[in-house]
């Protein structure tokens, strides 16, 4: 889970090229990236561009973790990933605090 985030826009759109290089050897039933959308999360570090991610990879990969008891999990580790959630409507939010756990955990 403690991986940094600022690299998946990146890696999702790495993966969809590859797949389109060996098009021609295999034929994929959806773009690799969607697969990764929906199997993989990922928890950001708080003073990372976390809004700008969203904006680059959509809402549903990124998790919320505060690290406790490192440094960026203590005191308010809300207030500092929200200082990053730049254009983050309610429902975006919603979703890194609780809802994309509770939808890879099956329980959404």
């Amino acid at each position: 889970m403690e991986h940094a985030a600022t690299w998946l826009p990146s890696w999702l759109h790495q993966l969809d090229f590859s797949a389109h290089l060996f098009k021609r050897r295999r034929e994929f039933p959806e773009a690799p990236s969607e697969t990764a959308k929906r199997h993989i999360r990922v928890s950001p570090f708080a003073d990372e561009p976390v809004g700008w991610i969203i904006e680059n990879i959509g809402p549903d990969m990124l998790v919320f973790a505060s690290d406790y008891p490192h440094a960026e999990g203590t005191g308010n580790p809300i207030a500092k990933f929200e200082r990053n959630m730049t254009n983050c409507d309610d429902t975006t939010m919603d979703k890194f605090y609780h809802g994309n756990m509770l939808d890879l955990m099956g329980l959404a």
